[in-house]
């Protein structure tokens, strides 16, 4: 007997159940708990759905109230600030009098007294820069007075020459706690006093009373150390006392928010807290939690009753339609299906017992099963077709399998039961779900469920991750059972798998490439316009400007370079970012790089009064293993940022050093700063792309960017970029990068002390005249802007004559008509590429000599790799420098060299 034939023996249903078997397991669910589980099932999801209501109108209630607290927090701060401002304009316009300038303090002191019923003050003091005080309104004129003239933060207006508002201190007369708000007193731009103003916590309790909070409300005003200042709850208790511990580390770390916690009476609170602007300090409102909470208790009760009464009503109701309309119904089919079954005549329905006990469902199915004996016959013929079939399928190369109508394996052939890992034995009469893996069931079930539902043949791969194999499967239906044919296609699809990828890497990269292609042309050309005639109009000694006309240019050509230097950087970190960032490491002089960088932002330095200064040690020149641009790049970001966040008559040191002991240990690079330094918190986020810390506020300028592009520059040359700053004492940002094996011989670099040499690039000299006669030169651009400028910038050489075309093809048909000394190609044409041109005209023999300059937008590498291979014999790079495109100019049509800076 076979295995496909004998597995269907065992399961032959020789004879069917009787109905105590099947009731000898587990015993099945009366149709009365059916029911009442059905009315669970129903009443469940509104219970449900009721409590999600309750508790989203629960949240939005909340959330209201938070908004509340919030809004009133903000406007007690206003008031607040309001009041303080009065107080300090009164203070003002009481230190403009007469008699504090001639130094008549008793009459100042007899001005202040009378002052103080409009103030609303406590007192008034006059301290001089000893910390004495002159004046104290609490004392008669001529009366001793504290040798301590105040808090310590007064004496900041002596050297700040700004308003200063106290914390809460204890008077030194009334020996109850107080804040003082003092402001400078100025002679010829010195301040000589301070005239301060004390303030009882009762005033700013005043402003809190003001708000008009509900009566269980709290409300708070905390200076900036988190003492209380003024409070609208034994306010006599907690003044001069620190808050809250979790209220006063969130005031400390943000300007506004809102915290739960607790009062320090313990009372559970929703607290909202916003700091003034003006002052410094903290307004705190807390909303009891307790408020928030008693309608949400209400309504569960309520909605727990109201639950508990329509459950019980439900079930009441099922139980009679259960007895009555289900289960007496049921009983009565059940017996004629019995009679049937029987062969006898069902006869006419009777009565069941009341006391039967029913297990209707089961006994239906029984009934149906005992029908199962007449289909014995045909069951003997369908095991000797399968007899048949299975010599035919152990002998074919494919694995193959049948599943029954329940999902189970029917048969498994010898190639099956390779592929599946499992014995014949152990498969049979199994589940799919069982007898597999869960992922590798679920990727055949797929295509199974799919030949099924369709009832057509179905084709597909499928990957079992567990047996690690991928099979070509074709699946057969008949009804709901499934023929399976199997083939081991691993070999091939992992072929096919590192094809794809390898063009997808191919399409990804071309992609990027092309998208920071068509970047750069696209904003590098409207910069063309602003820069270009900016320099046609500073240079042009035709019609030269007036000095104010001059210094309105100047700011247009520096705001147009600060946007290319920004757009520069945004697309250096997308080239990063994309994998495109191709650099050439290669062995770098130490000495002449960072003197390089020293000399090109010397004048900068100079011009905000910094010392840039250079220090290198003795001995041979250090040479690192690096890319020169992009080391470069660095090494003028870090200096530059050294500059424009430094201190006046601040310092910048640049250095490098080496181990003496250490062969091959790498080189260190230190940028120190006598600057503003950082926080610990503006350190963690220093490397997060457009974070400037906090100085996008002010004026100097920047994008928040370069330190992420100088911190990816420096990982791709093998160093990490780190940093080590101390809030108001400097920053020193360093890197180490590999050293080249060996050293080059060379002169000893100078070194010792840091250094500062005269600048290396001195200011541009008006242009020279060309030593050339007439000239023709054809210009392929579309863009009418940039055809202008090349207009306007050529214009300053009048021998020179400018012919334009806008497309490939009439460039084609104006060089066949005549002749030019000079050719300049846009990249980006409407018609196609301007290297299509270049490379039409080296394919005839009356243009290959004529020379061809690349003015592009697009400064890709690859791009002008393909320049430089098509025969280019320059490229000059938008927004154009025009001191550069004349002297390419004039060099090429002189018959000179093209200049370094713009060979492709």
């Amino acid at each position: 007997m076979t295995a496909f034939t004998s597995w269907s023996a065992r399961h032959r249903p020789d004879e069917p159940p009787s109905r105590d078997t099947a009731m000898a397991g587990r015993p099945p669910w009366r149709i009365r708990t059916s029911l009442a589980v059905l009315v669970v099932a129903c009443v469940l999801p509104g219970l449900l759905l009721s409590t999600y209501f309750i508790v989203s109108d629960y949240e939005a209630h909340k959330a209201r109230a938070i908004r509340d607290v919030i809004g009133t927090a903000r406007a007690a701060a206003a008031s607040l600030d309001r009041d303080l401002a009065s107080i300090e304009s009164g203070l003002r316009v009481l230190g403009s009098s007469a008699a504090l300038a001639d130094d008549d303090l008793g009459t100042f002191h007899a001005q202040a007294r009378g002052a103080l019923p409009f103030q609303n003050i406590n007192n008034i003091v006059l301290i001089d820069p000893q910390g004495r005080q002159q004046v104290n309104t609490l004392r008669a004129w001529g009366s001793a007075l504290p040798l301590v003239g105040g808090p310590p933060q007064l004496m900041r207006i002596f050297t700040t020459a700004q308003p200063v508002l106290t914390d809460v201190f204890t008077g030194p007369v009334t020996g109850k706690p107080i804040m003082a708000l003092g402001i400078p007193v100025q002679r010829s731009g010195t301040t000589v006093y301070t005239l301060n103003a004390g303030i009882f916590p009762d005033r700013v309790a005043g402003v809190l009373a003001g708000q008009r909070l509900p009566r269980d409300w709290i409300a708070a005003v905390l200076d900036s150390q988190g003492r209380i200042v003024a409070r609208t709850h034994e306010m006599n208790l907690y003044v001069g006392k620190s808050a809250v511990p979790d209220l006063v580390r969130a005031a400390h770390d943000q300007a506004e928010g809102v915290i739960e916690t607790d009062t320090l009476e313990g009372i559970p609170v929703v607290t909202a807290f916003t700091r003034s602007n003006l002052s410094g300090w903290s307004v705190a409102v807390g909303l009891p939690r307790a408020e928030l909470t008693a309608g949400l208790k209400q309504s569960l009760v309520l909605l727990l009753g109201m639950s508990a009464a329509l459950f019980t009503l439900a079930l009441w109701v099922a139980w009679r339609l259960a007895v009555s309309r289900v289960v007496a119904p049921a009983d009565r089919l059940l017996d004629r299906m019995a009679r049937t079954s029987r062969g006898e005549s069902p006869g006419p329905p009777t009565e069941p017992a009341r006391h039967d006990a029913s297990l209707e469902f089961v006994a239906l199915e029984q009934g149906f099963t005992d029908m199962s004996q007449r289909l014995a016959e045909r069951e003997h013929e369908r095991e000797a077709l399968l007899q048949r079939i299975t010599h035919t399928l152990e002998s074919i190369h494919d694995g193959f399998f049948q599943l029954d109508d329940e999902g189970r394996f029917a048969y498994v052939n010898r190639r099956a039961e390779s592929l599946l890992h499992q014995a014949r034995s152990h498969l049979l009469g199994q589940a799919l779900s069982t007898a597999l893996a869960p992922r590798d069931a679920a990727a055949l079930r797929s295509v199974f469920d799919s030949a099924v539902n369709r009832q057509q043949p179905v084709h597909a791969e499928a990957h079992l991750p567990s047996l690690r194999l991928w099979l070509d499967v074709q699946a057969y239906p008949s009804g709901r059972s499934l023929g399976v044919y199997l083939q081991d296609v691993g070999e091939q699809h992992a072929a096919r798998q590192a094809r794809q990828a390898q063009q997808v890497a191919e399409a990804s990269n071309q992609a990027k490439t092309e998208f920071l292609s068509r970047m750069s042309h696209e904003l590098r050309t409207p910069l063309n316009a602003v820069l270009g005639f900016a320099q046609v109009l500073k240079l042009d000694t035709r019609q030269p400007l007036s000095a104010s006309q001059l210094s309105m240019v100047e700011q247009i050509d520096s705001s147009g370079r600060h946007l290319l230097t920004m757009i520069t950087d945004v697309l250096d970190v997308s080239r990063i970012e994309a994998g495109t960032m191709h650099l050439v490491i290669e062995d770098v002089n130490v000495s002449d790089v960072l003197l390089d960088a020293q000399q090109t932002l010397l004048g900068e330095a100079r011009a905000t009064g910094i010392r840039l200064a250079l220090d290198l040690p003795p001995g041979p020149p250090l040479i690192a293993h690096a890319d020169r641009t992009r080391f470069k790049q660095v090494l003028l970001n870090l200096l530059s940022n050294a500059i424009k966040y430094n201190r006046p008559d601040g310092e910048v040191t640049l250095s490098a050093s080496q181990e003496a002991d250490a062969q091959g240990a790498p080189i260190r690079f230190k940028v120190r700063d006598t600057g503003i330094g950082m926080s610990p918190a503006q350190q963690a986020h220093l490397f997060e792309p457009f974070n400037r810390l906090g100085q996008e506020s002010t004026s100097t300028p920047g994008t928040g960017i370069g330190l992420v592009i100088c911190q990816r520059l420096v990982a791709l040359m093998g160093g990490t970029l780190r940093v080590s700053s101390t809030e108001q004492h400097g920053s020193t940002f360093f890197f180490d990068l590999p050293a080249a094996h060996p050293p080059h011989p060379g002169a000893a670099q100078a070194a010792g002390n840091p250094t500062e040499t005269e600048p290396m690039h001195k200011p541009a000299a008006p242009l020279a005249e060309a030593p050339y006669d007439t000239r023709k030169v054809l210009y392929v651009e579309d863009n009418l802007a940039n055809r202008d400028i090349m207009a306007a910038m050529l214009g300053l050489r009048p021998q020179i004559e400018v012919h334009n075309e806008v497309t490939v093809h009439a460039g084609m048909e104006r060089l066949d008509t005549e002749s030019f000394d000079l050719v300049l190609l846009d990249m980006h044409l409407p018609d196609g590429s301007g290297l299509d041109l270049l490379a039409w005209m080296k394919r005839h023999d009356g243009m290959r000599e004529v020379p061809v300059v690349v003015v592009s937008a697009d400064v890709t590498p690859s791009t002008m790799a393909q320049a430089r291979a098509a025969g280019a014999l320059a490229y000059l790079q938008k927004p154009l420098d025009l001191p550069t495109v004349l002297e390419v100019v004039d060099a090429i049509l002189a018959k000179g060299s093209v200049p370094a800076k713009a060979l492709p």
